[in-house]
């Protein structure tokens, strides 16, 4: 999905999702919104050059500092205001409200008779990711308190680096519990085995070990709950220095789930291959699949490398079922995509991405 139409765009904000991305290798900090996923394919030769006026022409979404600084934020603010400006599209108005539909899905009705709540669609009575401040249904600014924006990391405070640091390897069996006291750090890749269950607490941070390529898997049938709140969300970062992270230090998420995916023939005991973990298989005849829930968790600096052209993304959702719960997560400069949907019937609400590389969304 490297380019979408104007149309797929308003959809994307319409649905609570933002995305927003830098070309690679570009060393502007942007304090607003852009909601588009790559350049298009004429402005891909000033690449070096962020933000011109083709960029901007021809992406109606974008909200920048330089072009109008009402609601811009200084750099590297720990706690940046995201809603867009006035006139984006992105933001609800009066004068677009919609009126509230039905939606009936197969997922829910037929293949999963008792889905849980946070799989159903949610009904909102405006178009846009955020409501219109005058509205009196009006949700707030659900991004505040729990998202980031620091380029590369310097002088951020959010991190508490002097609690004791448990070193994480190899496989989780049975059921562990990663507590808010201490911090963790992922060498090489952790997996999540099938029948074993992995708890993180709000405000935990987990380091991924760049020398290592740092990765946690969650296999089929493991479950992992990644709960965090507005106040104490989950934090999982970079293992470099303050003022040294970047895209590709380390690998990202990845979970597999025994939903129902067209890159094998899983109805008859195919599985298919993970992108960048080889190893990996997803897949299976189960769409109300369970891998768990992510709500308030960020990941920061992801996508190595592993092999040419063969990225990790920050989320990747290999054939995860719609009893799994994705919400409130945010992908910051992954070098690969944000979020990476392969197969599966998980139901995500409530994403942002920003400052990525590669796709925002991509299926």
């Amino acid at each position: 999905m490297k380019h979408l139409g104007l149309a797929k765009r308003a959809a994307l904000a319409a649905a609570a999702i933002l995305i927003g991305t830098v070309p690679a290798g570009a060393q502007h900090v942007f304090s607003g919104n852009i909601f588009h996923n790559n350049l298009p394919d004429d402005c891909r030769a000033g690449e070096t050059t962020p933000f011109d006026a083709c960029d901007l022409l021809r992406n109606l979404f974008i909200y920048n500092d330089e072009i109008d600084p009402q609601l811009a934020d200084p750099y590297n603010v720990e706690a940046p205001n995201f809603i867009p400006a006035l006139t984006s599209p992105a933001l609800g108005s009066n004068g677009n409200v919609v009126v509230p539909v039905v939606y009936e899905r197969e997922c829910d009705d037929v293949s999963c008779p008792t889905a849980p709540p946070w799989a159903l669609i949610e009904n909102v009575c405006y178009r846009g990711a955020f409501a219109p401040a005058e509205a009196p249904w009006n949700g707030g600014n659900w991004l505040a308190g729990w998202t980031y924006y620091n380029f590369d990391g310097e002088g951020r405070t959010d991190i508490d680096y002097g609690k004791p640091l448990v070193i994480k390897t190899g496989s989780i069996g049975g059921t562990e519990t990663w507590t808010s006291d201490n911090n963790y750090l992922l060498r090489g890749i952790v997996s999540v085995e099938d029948g074993a269950v992995l708890t993180i607490e709000p405000g935990t941070v987990v380091f991924w070990e760049k020398a290592s390529i740092g990765t946690l898997n969650v296999a089929r049938g493991g479950k992992i709950y990644a709960v965090g709140t507005a106040a104490a969300p989950i934090i999982l970062t970079s293992d470099q220095e303050p003022g040294s992270m970047t895209p590709g230090d380390f690998g990202g998420l990845v979970m597999n789930g025994w939903a129902i995916a067209n890159c094998a023939d899983c109805l008859n005991g195919e599985s298919c291959v993970s992108e960048g973990a080889p190893t990996l298989l997803h897949c299976g005849d189960n769409d109300c699949d369970d891998s768990g829930e992510l709500r308030y968790l960020r990941i920061e600096y992801s996508g190595n490398e592993i092999a040419p052209d063969n990225e990790l993304n920050s989320f990747t959702f290999n054939s995860v079922g719609n009893g799994t719960r994705t919400e409130y997560l945010q992908a910051f400069r992954g070098s690969d995509d944000l979020f990476e949907w392969f197969g599966g019937r998980v139901t995500a609400k409530y994403l942002f991405g920003n400052g990525g590389w590669d796709d925002g969304l991509d299926w």
